[in-house]
């Protein structure tokens, strides 16, 4: 830690009242917040202080997997209740982040997301606005403002799925308590996947990355999918007898809507066939260009 500079101002008596501003430099620093979260290193940070508030600027820092680029913190009305306005930059591989977040997420809803994402990689970048009175906060949490977060090639493994789930690009963004997809983009084995649309994720006055408690998580999502037919009907395992077998060529598109509680929602959709040849042995023969759902 080193100061850059120190002002102190005031009268010098039995009633003196002085004030003090100073710059403040802190480089590698190193913090340890206890309970399961784990160390901050390499903190370095410009600190300047006076009698009504406190501005740090260009922190840098790593904590545990992710690695903060930039931030920016002011605290104000620090003589009555403050109040803290942070915006920052940050990085993390998404097995890191995962991992973190299993440590030290508050609510049903993460454990329940978290339990659904099992061999993560690729990478997760977040750029967010937090903001609000800490001391009005039971835990001294802040609000999440606005934020945006852009996935790079992200794959995991979901126990409820019988693929792995590859390649996802896309960014999110959240503002007013809703997560807005902006075509969030990626593989099911042989499907490719685009999905867009909302999920409502805070309520009333208090907007939060997740709800306390076990409220439901409202989405309202719109999906496509499209697979080589070739790929896709073996997986499906489809009973026929012998010499009956249904032999599909060309691409199969799948367009749904999904709305409802995250956890139980309800799927509304429709497979269109009318890029597909299909043949069932003694039955039926669908050629490609001929309209089938």
């Amino acid at each position: 830690v080193a100061m850059r500079t120190a002002t102190i101002t005031g009268s010098i008596g039995l009633d003196s009242n002085l004030t003090v501003a100073a710059e403040i430099d802190v480089s590698d620093g190193h913090v340890q917040p206890g309970g399961d979260h784990p160390p901050v290193d390499h903190l370095s940070a410009r600190i300047l202080y006076d009698r009504q508030q406190v501005r740090v600027a260009d922190l840098k820092a790593d904590y545990g997997p992710v690695s903060l680029s930039h931030g920016e913190v002011f605290v104000t009305d620090l003589e009555a209740d403050p109040t803290v306005d942070i915006l920052l930059s940050a990085s993390a591989p998404s097995a890191g982040l995962v991992s973190l977040l299993a440590k030290t997420a508050w609510s049903a809803q993460a454990d329940t997301l978290l339990a659904h994402v099992q061999q993560a990689t690729g990478e997760i970048l977040v750029t967010a606005h937090l903001g609000g009175r800490p001391t009005q906060d039971k835990d001294g949490r802040l609000d999440v403002l606005d934020a945006v977060v852009t996935i790079n090639e992200v794959g995991f493994r979901d126990p409820a799925l019988p693929l792995p789930v590859q390649k996802v690009n896309g960014r999110l963004g959240f503002s007013s308590g809703t997560v807005h997809l902006d075509t969030l983009s990626g593989r099911l084995g042989p499907v490719q996947v685009e999905a867009r649309g909302v999920m409502k994720i805070g309520g009333g006055g208090q907007d939060r990355l997740l709800p306390r408690g076990d409220a439901p998580l409202p989405v309202d999502l719109k999906i496509d999918m499209m697979a080589d037919a070739r790929e896709l009907v073996p997986l499906l395992r489809l009973k026929s007898k012998p010499g009956s077998t249904p032999a599909f060529d060309g691409l199969i598109h799948l367009a749904a809507a999904v709305s409802g509680p995250l956890h139980a929602p309800r799927i509304k959709g429709a497979v269109e066939l009318a890029e597909v040849d299909l043949e069932i042995p003694n039955l039926l023969t669908k050629p490609r260009g001929a309209p089938a759902s």
